[in-house]
């Protein structure tokens, strides 16, 4: 299995017009979503626990990575594929240290240096900064097309483009050098789902499928030796039976995922996690939720 960031779907509770998110989210995977995370911002903790359940459970039946936004103590509660962090959440290299090395670890970053940071640090793959405007933050930071361009040249990791992606502006966003799009109201907030979903993905698809035809030929393998986690990094040439190619392009790897099995520090890690996260997010230095700046 491996990690496809084609269209990733950021599933906010607070974001979906009371509407059941699991409705939602098994709509969108009808839909050919990629990946799934689950964005909590309010609310308590025991309601997260139980909807992330339902939710990986859900993912596990599609063969769709499920990661946590922030919270990498639910992430090692709920056994989910990985997590998504922000500038001001968890370190990566100390979310990788209690996660484990199969674990993914996706980081929000605006600029190159947050993205070469990141990468340095042991990310799997970077969530841009927001493209368009957007209602599903408070007062979002546009980097633009061409902060998104910036971003995917400066690194070797995948580079998921969020805020404001539309069927409409997805293929912009793949021709800026980004591996796919991440999308909260697009989904969540559409009369239909699960069509928003489809046409995301025809969206996307097709201009990969463009941008592969102007890419030079016979990617190579690469082989993640130098990060932390060491696992295997994918490239089209390499796609399973069944998988859709994906583009030649330093930015389109996709990166195997851990399913299932124990978190490396037991129930004295888990403790640690929370009680880390407690600090940060009470910190008067932290920004308050939501719309943390750099996180989905």
């Amino acid at each position: 299995m491996a990690l496809d960031l084609r269209v990733y779907l950021v599933l906010d509770p607070a974001l979906t017009f009371r509407r059941s998110p699991l409705e939602i989210a098994e709509a969108a995977l009808k839909g050919g979503i990629t990946a799934m995370q689950l964005r909590w911002k309010s609310g308590p903790l025991r309601e997260m626990l139980r909807l992330g359940e339902a939710l990986r459970a859900l993912c596990q039946g599609y063969g769709v990575p499920f990661l946590i936004n922030d919270r990498v103590d639910a992430a090692m509660a709920l056994h989910a594929d990985g997590v998504h962090l922000g500038q001001e959440d968890f370190p990566p290299e100390v979310a990788r240290r209690l996660l484990g090395p199969q674990a993914l670890i996706g980081v929000s970053a605006r600029t190159p240096a947050q993205a070469q940071a990141a990468e340095a640090a042991g990310a799997d793959y970077l969530g841009s900064g927001s493209i368009f405007p957007t209602a599903s933050k408070a007062n979002p930071v546009l980097i633009g097309l061409e902060g998104l361009a910036a971003v995917a040249r400066s690194t070797r990791l995948p580079v998921v483009a969020i805020g404001g992606v539309t069927p409409e502006n997805a293929a912009a966003c793949i021709r800026m050098g980004a591996a796919g799009v991440a999308v909260i109201s697009a989904i969540t907030q559409a009369p239909d789902p699960e069509a928003a979903a489809r046409a995301l993905r025809r969206a996307v698809d097709a201009a990969l499928a463009e941008r592969e035809k102007r890419s030079p030929s016979g990617a190579e393998r690469m082989e993640a030796g130098s990060g932390p986690s060491s696992r295997r990094v994918l490239q089209s040439s390499d796609q399973e039976d069944g998988d859709d190619p994906s583009p030649s392009c330093p930015n389109d790897r996709r990166i195997g995922f851990w399913r299932g099995g124990r978190y490396p520090g037991g129930s004295e890690d888990l403790w640690r996690a929370g009680r880390l996260w407690h600090e940060r997010t009470h910190s008067p230095h932290r920004p308050e939720h939501p719309g943390s700046p750099g996180s989905f």
